[in-house]
C-alpha cells in the first residue's frame, strides 16, 4: 500500500518554509515527474524518466546538499547522547530514552527512543524537534536545511517521511518494499530502495520524479564534499554521468583488501541497529572519495581491526602505516588529509594520513557504547610517527589472542621490508614464546629469508636454553638459513654448540646442519664428526637427526679430505649405526659415485698440441717413480 504525501495537511506558513527551501536553494525538479507506483518498476518504464532523471541530476548540480558539520557523536548511556565539535573540542551533551542508535544526518543528529523520533542541531545538541507520528523503527536519515527525510520499518511494511521545520510530518508513503538510508539535497528527497534502486522524490509537493538502476549496491545516500553519492560497499556520485555509468566508474577499495578490515566502506543500515558497538563496527573501511570522483583522498583507505588502525595504500592494498591504541576503534570518517576515528574509551583520534600520526586527541570524557562521526571541511594536520617497521613491531608485540590475524598480516608485510629493523621485528617475534603459534611460525619462515642482520643473528645465538637462568633457545633454524644464505662461515662455531645442545628443539635440527654442511671450513670437522658420533646409534625412528647427521657429512664429503670421507663410509657399514643412519649414508655414498662417475664420463674435446704436450710430460713424470727396490719396475713390466 502507498500513501501519497499529503500536503493538505501542512500549516501555510510551513509550506511557506518548504517553498523557500525549494525555491531558494534551487528547488526540487521543479513539477516534472513520472507515473506508476513508488518503489516499483513502473516508473522506470515510464517513457518520460530518461529525461526525467536528467532534470534531477541538473537540479541536484544546482542546488547541491549543504556542508556537513565536522562533528562527532557518541551514546555514552541508555538515555544519553553526547556529540563534540571537532573544530572546538567542545562537548554536549543530551538526555533522552535512546531505543535504537543515533544517526548522523547532515546538519542534525536524529535518535529514537521513548516512542518517539527527535532531532538535535549536531554541532550544539540543541533540540530541533521531536515527533510521535513517526512509526516503526528507524532504519536511516537525512537531512539538509529544514527537510529531513527518515526511513522506517513497521509491522505494515517500509515508511518514508519527509519532515519539515519544527518537526511537522509533511509527507509519508508506505510500501511492502525495503528502503534504506535515504538522503536529501535542496528540494530533492532521494531514497534508495531493494539495494539497486533509487527514486527521487519533490520534498515540496511530494512528486516522484525519476527512478534510477544503480549498478552497484546501494543502501545509502551521502552528502560528502557538496555532492550526493549512493552506495555502501563502492560509491557511485550523482551526477550528470550516472545514466552512462559503468562499474568502472565506481569507488571502491581494491579486490585484495586484506581480510582484518570490512570489505565495504559502508554497512546496511541495519548492520547498525544495536546500540553497542559490535565486530562490524570494530573492522570498519573508510575513505573519501576525491573532488573528481575518480579514487581516495591521499591515494588512502583507512581500516580497522579492534585495537589497531591501519593506513591502506587504496590500489595495493599494502600497509603504510599502523596505530596501536589502548582502547577498541568504533567509528571512523576519512577527512581531505587523514581520518577521524572514535574508540571505545570515547577519545577521538585524529590521524594524519601520510604517517599515521597522532595530531591531536579529543574526548567525550566517558566511554562510548557506539558512535558516528561526519566531516566535510575538516583537516587533520601533521604530525610525527614512527617508521612503519617500529609500529609494526609494536602492534605485534601485544599479547591478545584477538589480535593474532591483524598481527600476521603485518607480520606477511615485514617480506617487502628489506632494511634491519624489520629483520629485528621478525627476530624477535619468531624467539618470543607468548606470541601466537601462527605469528612465529610466519616469523620463522620470513626470517629465514633474510640477507641482513647477521650480527644481531648472532649475538642472539649466544644464549642457550637453560633451566637455572630460565632462558629458552633461540629460533636456531631459521637463523642458521639465513647466515647460510648470507655465507656467514664464522657463525658455525655457535651454530654447532646449538646442535650439540640436546636442548636445542628437534625441528631447528635439520635446518641447522644444512647451514653448517654449506658454511663450515676444515677446522670445524672434530664437532661436526663429534655430533655424528653421539647420535649415529640413536637416531632409528628420528628422521630430523638422521637427515642432519646426512647433512653433516655431506658437508664433510664436500671439504674434499680423503680420511674424513672413508670415515663416513665406514659408519655408513657399522652394525651399531642405527639402520635410518646406514641408509641416509649408504644413499649420500651412492649419490656422490654417480656424480663423479657422470663426470668421468662426460665426452672431451679434441686434444690442443698444448694439451697433448702436456699429457705426455705428465706420463713421463708418473713413470719416474722414484727410488724403488731392486726388481720392482722389472717385476711389473713382466707381469704385464
Amino acid at each position: 500500500m502507498i500513501r501519497p504525501i499529503g500536503l493538505s495537511l501542512v500549516l501555510a506558513g510551513l509550506c511557506a518554509s518548504l517553498v523557500c527551501v525549494a525555491g531558494c536553494g534551487g528547488g526540487g525538479a521543479g513539477g516534472a515527474g513520472v507515473s506508476g507506483q513508488a518503489f516499483s518498476l513502473e516508473a522506470a518504464n515510464d517513457p518520460r524518466n530518461d529525461k526525467a532523471q536528467e532534470a534531477v541530476l541538473a537540479s541536484l548540480a544546482k542546488a547541491p546538499p549543504g556542508a556537513v558539520p565536522d562533528v562527532a557523536i557518541a551514546v555514552t548511556g541508555t538515555q544519553e547522547l553526547m556529540g563534540i565539535d571537532l573544530a572546538t573540542g567542545k562537548t554536549w551533551s543530551f538526555t533522552h530514552a535512546i531505543d535504537t542508535r543515533p544517526r548522523l544526518a547532515g546538519p542534525i543528529v536524529v535518535g529514537q527512543g521513548a516512542g518517539e523520533v527527535f532531532a538535535l542541531d549536531a554541532k550544539t545538541g540543541a533540540a530541533k524537534w521531536s515527533t510521535k507520528k513517526v512509526r516503526g523503527k528507524l532504519v536511516g536519515a537525512g537531512a539538509d536545511g529544514d527537510v529531513a527525510a527518515l526511513t522506517t520499518k513497521a509491522e505494515d511494511g517500509s515508511h518514508l517521511y519527509v519532515i519539515g521545520a519544527g518537526g511537522s510530518v509533511v509527507g509519508e508513503r508506505v510500501t511492502d518494499v525495503e528502503l534504506a538510508a535515504p538522503g536529501v539535497a535542496g528540494g530533492t528527497v532521494v531514497v534508495p530502495w531493494k539495494a539497486q534502486f533509487v527514486t527521487a522524490f519533490d520534498a515540496r509537493s511530494g512528486d516522484q520524479l525519476a527512478i534510477f538502476s544503480i549498478r552497484n549496491e546501494t543502501t545509502r545516500i551521502l552528502p560528502i564534499g557538496g555532492e550526493l553519492y549512493a552506495g555502501q560497499g563502492r560509491l557511485l556520485r550523482l551526477d550528470a554521468a550516472l545514466p552512462k555509468a559503468q562499474p568502472a566508474d565506481l569507488i571502491g577499495p581494491p579486490k585484495d583488501l586484506p581480510s582484518v578490515v570490512r570489505r565495504e566502506l559502508y554497512v546496511a543500515p541495519q548492520q547498525m541497529d544495536p546500540i553497542k558497538a559490535t565486530a562490524i563496527d570494530k573492522t570498519f573501511l573508510a575513505g573519501r572519495p576525491t573532488a573528481g570522483g575518480a579514487t581516495f583522498e591521499q591515494g588512502k583507505l583507512y581500516g580497522a581491526y579492534y585495537r589497531l588502525l591501519f593506513g591502506l595504500d587504496a590500489t595495493s592494498a599494502k600497509p603504510a602505516w599502523v596505530v596501536t591504541n589502548k582502547a577498541d576503534f568504533i567509528a571512523a570518517a576519512a577527512t581531505r588529509d587523514g581520518v577521524v576515528t572514535i574508540d571505545e574509551s570515547g577519545n577521538v583520534l585524529l590521524v594524519a594520513a601520510s604517517n599515521g600520526a597522532v595530531t591531536k586527541t579529543l574526548s567525550f570524557g566517558k566511554p562510548a557504547m557506539a558512535a558516528d562521526v561526519e566531516v566535510d571541511g575538516f583537516t587533520v594536520g601533521k604530525g610525527d610517527a614512527p617508521q612503519l617497521t617500529q609500529q609494526i613491531g609494536e602492534a605485534v608485540s601485544l599479547r591478545s589472542a584477538d589480535l593474532a590475524t591483524a598481527q600476521l598480516f603485518l607480520t606477511q608485510a615485514l617480506a617487502s621490508i628489506e632494511d634491519e629493523d624489520a629483520t629485528l621485528v621478525l627476530l624477535d617475534l619468531a624467539d618470543d614464546p607468548r606470541a601466537a603459534p601462527v605469528l612465529r611460525d610466519e616469523a620463522r619462515a620470513q626470517l629465514a629469508t633474510r640477507k641482513n642482520g647477521a650480527a644481531k643473528m648472532m649475538k642472539r645465538l649466544q644464549r642457550h636454553a637453560s633451566f637455572l637462568y630460565d632462558t629458552s633457545a633461540p629460533p636456531v633454524g631459521p637463523i642458521a638459513t639465513a647466515l647460510a644464505l648470507q655465507g656467514k662461515s664464522e657463525a658455525v662455531p655457535l651454530l654447532l654448540s646449538h646442535l650439540l645442545d640436546p636442548a636445542t628443539p628437534t625441528k631447528d635440527l635439520v635446518p641447522t646442519a644444512l647451514a653448517i654442511a654449506t658454511l663450515a671450513q676444515p677446522s670445524d670437522v672434530p664437532m661436526m664428526k663429534r655430533f655424528i658420533e653421539m647420535y649415529r646409534g640413536s637416531a632409528q625412528g628420528s628422521p630430523a637427526i638422521s637427515d642432519a647427521i646426512g647433512a653433516l657429512a655431506n658437508g664433510l664429503l664436500r671439504l674434499g679430505d680423503a680420511k674424513d670421507t672413508a670415515w663416513v663410509g665406514e659408519v655408513a657399514t657399522d652394525a651399531t649405526s642405527d639402520g635410518d643412519v646406514r641408509t641416509t649414508l649408504g644413499k649420500l655414498l651412492e649419490d656422490r659415485k654417480a656424480a663423479e662417475a657422470k663426470a668421468g664420463d662426460k665426452p672431451k674435446g679434441e686434444a690442443k698440441p698444448k694439451d697433448e704436450a702436456k699429457k705426455a710430460k705428465k706420463k713421463a713424470a708418473d713413470d719416474d717413480d722414484g727410488p724403488v727396490p731392486p726388481g720392482y719396475k722389472a717385476r711389473a713390466k713382466k707381469k704385464s
